[in-house]
């Protein structure tokens, strides 16, 4: 993104952004819009041609995974083994998950 142009602060280490599940903000040169961006990585998408959602998780929020506390703007998404993001608007994400059959 840097190479296009664009303003890249990573805020990983600021625990402002923690608690919202944020690890960089990009500003793009041309309209001025800041927008964010959660980093995941994934060791068997390639293999699957799954996305995992980390729905509940006994160590962050009272038991919710990322899934449900992330507060990005997008999702970058990254498949280990051939090094390629998937960047995914989370707000449709979510959209699409609530539209599933419930279990």
């Amino acid at each position: 993104m840097e190479n296009g142009g664009y303003t890249v602060e990573d805020v990983s280490g600021n625990s402002e952004y923690w608690y919202r599940d944020i690890d960089f903000l990009v500003t793009s040169p041309y309209s001025g819009l800041t927008k964010s961006f959660e980093v995941k990585w994934d060791s068997r998408i390639n293999k699957t041609g799954n996305l995992f959602l980390e729905i509940a998780s006994a160590n962050s929020k009272g038991g919710k995974g990322w899934f449900k506390f992330c507060e990005a703007d997008y999702i970058a998404y990254g498949d280990a083994a051939s090094r390629k993001f998937y960047v995914i608007p989370l707000l449709e994400l979510k959209e699409r998950v609530a539209q599933l059959p419930q279990r």
